[in-house]
């Protein structure tokens, strides 16, 4: 299991550092419920370090899980309890999402899908901004967070979505990265 849990880290991680290739799906019903879908299909990576992945003498490693982080936050509620409660407010927002995630060194292939539903859209935004925070936080003290993806894990993007029963609107900001002036003058 810890291996597995590392193998996933190390693969989320991978997705926000990595060009890969991305989609986005989103369902939108009139009463402004919906689902929402992304996707990575990191084969390219595969095809790039796949071997790397492999357990050694063990040959070719295949993943096909499915993680509820629901019930991830269950099996983790007491040390959840002891976080602040900012920090507990971010993992409550990730509550209702699923991923999955399917990967197999012998052919290449890795996708990792995550998908949610939600009341409407602006609850969807504050679950992508919590991705973002939550990744602030996993990042090393002092280090900036690093990589693109679909505005989710990225500082330097902020995504707003709005809906009013006729129209839709979904607006990615880039805000340019802060830069400290003595460093720039330093090179």
């Amino acid at each position: 299991m810890k291996t597995r849990l590392f193998l996933l880290v190390v693969v989320i991680m991978t997705f926000f550092t990595t060009s890969c290739s991305f989609k986005e799906k989103m369902v939108l019903k009139e009463d402004g419920t919906g689902t929402m879908h992304m996707e990575m299909d990191g084969s390219m990576l595969m095809m790039m370090a796949g071997d790397k992945m492999e357990k050694e003498g063990e040959g070719p490693t295949k993943i096909d899980s499915i993680i509820s982080f629901g019930e991830l936050f269950k099996e983790k509620k007491d040390s959840i309890a002891q976080l602040p409660k900012d920090k507990q407010e971010l993992i409550k927002n990730l509550e209702k999402w699923d991923m999955h995630m399917l990967m197999d060194t012998e052919t290449k292939e890795m996708i990792i899908g995550m998908e949610t539903s939600f009341d409407d859209v602006s609850g969807l935004e504050n679950t992508l901004n919590a991705f973002s925070e939550l990744k602030k936080l996993n990042d090393k003290e002092g280090a900036p967070a690093q990589g693109p993806g679909l505005g989710v894990g990225n500082e330097n993007t902020e995504v707003k979505y709005f809906y009013n029963g006729k129209t839709f609107k979904k607006e990615v900001i880039y805000n340019e990265p802060e830069t400290d002036e003595e460093e720039d003058d330093s090179m």
